[in-house]
């Protein structure tokens, strides 16, 4: 029986029912298939986990965004490991299971500098995490601080590496010229760092242990900081210091050096457009909200790209200390702002 047979079989009463019911079902597929796709965006430090715990809230609304299939993905300032390394980390943390592919670190997008600068000299994290990660990306040759200790203990008379780290962490500085030098994260021994950071700014052409005859704003190689925050939020009450900080002891020593210029550098991480840019390929969607708790990084960053911004008062966010409003307005926490971003976009908040 075909469906016109069939509507006739029925009396009218219930026909008009029926019809109603399939007219129903019919608009609200219309709608479904209309609306414009949406994804989210996190911050991780501050959002999902704080220090070394995960936010209570964290779980239950990456959970609420899959039950309403809503892709997301984690946009940190943090580096100075690979992403899988991270992603498993979090794994973990969380009891949530991500992908690789959900995760956007400071220095992501540095892999795509992997043909204009081969070799290079990658700065922080903990022992060798970095140079692996920046290894992953393709990069032909990368040295760290350790290995110019190893080198010539010269270099950094009171560098805090022992005798086991230049054993198992150094390799061998064939002593061709480096062409950038790339921050991936926090110096753990900055006073070493700095120190072969403005040898090489201040070198010939990226000779190290050689001095450029001019002065000026442009180093002898450039140089890239993978984020610009000031602050950092973990378990101590008051935040804590960040690579903004080592940026502006680098300016400031680089600036003395050359008579007064001030450094050219590149700049990536929250709340510039290349980290942005970068995540929007990822996403592919018409509409992105960004989740935050950092004011000055999350928030500015997504206003300025044109994305909605949520900002969260779980990290280093205090009542005042909004420079730039948040589009959706400040939450408790990263579940109230799920909730309201679904509740706003036609979706089911619970």
């Amino acid at each position: 029986m075909d469906f016109v047979i069939f509507l006739q079989s029925i009396n009218s009463r219930r026909k008009s029912k029926l019809i109603s019911i399939i007219l129903l079902m019919f608009k609200n597929a219309v709608r479904f298939l209309s609306r414009t796709p949406k994804s989210v965006v996190f911050d991780i430090d501050g959002v999902l986990i704080k220090g070394g715990r995960q936010i209570p809230q964290a779980r239950p609304a990456l959970e609420l965004l899959d039950k309403n299939r809503v892709p997301f993905v984690l946009l940190t300032n943090g580096g100075g490991v690979k992403e899988s390394d991270r992603i498993e980390y979090l794994s973990d943390l969380i009891h949530y299971k991500f992908r690789n592919d959900q995760i956007v670190q400071s220095h992501t997008p540095m892999k795509e500098l992997i043909h204009k600068h081969p070799n290079v000299m990658v700065v922080g994290g903990v022992g060798n995490r970095a140079r692996e990660c920046a290894e992953s990306y393709g990069f032909e040759s990368v040295v760290t601080p350790v290995d110019l200790v190893r080198f010539n203990p010269h270099v950094a008379p009171f560098n805090r590496y022992t005798e086991e780290d230049l054993k198992t962490l150094a390799r061998p500085f064939d002593g061709r010229p480096i062409d950038a030098i790339m921050v991936f994260n926090d110096p753990r021994d900055m006073s070493t760092d700095l120190q072969v950071i403005m040898d090489l700014l201040n070198s010939d052409k990226g000779q190290f242990g050689t001095h450029r005859k001019s002065k000026g704003p442009v180093p002898a190689v450039p140089i890239y900081f993978s984020n610009n925050d000031f602050y950092w939020a973990n378990e101590f009450s008051l935040p804590r210091f960040g690579q903004g900080v080592f940026r502006i002891i680098i300016e400031t020593v680089y600036k003395e050096i050359n008579r007064g210029a001030n450094l050219h550098y590149t700049m990536f991480g929250k709340p510039f457009k290349v980290q942005y840019d970068y995540c929007a390929k990822l996403l592919s969607s018409d509409q992105i909200f960004m989740v935050g708790d950092n004011p000055l990084s999350d928030i500015e960053g997504a206003n300025n790209y044109g994305w909605e911004s949520c900002l969260v008062k779980t990290g280093v966010y205090k009542p005042g200390d909004v420079t730039k409003d948040p589009t959706m307005g400040v939450f408790d926490d990263v579940y109230g702002a799920v909730s309201a971003i679904l509740a706003n976009e036609g979706y089911s908040p619970k």
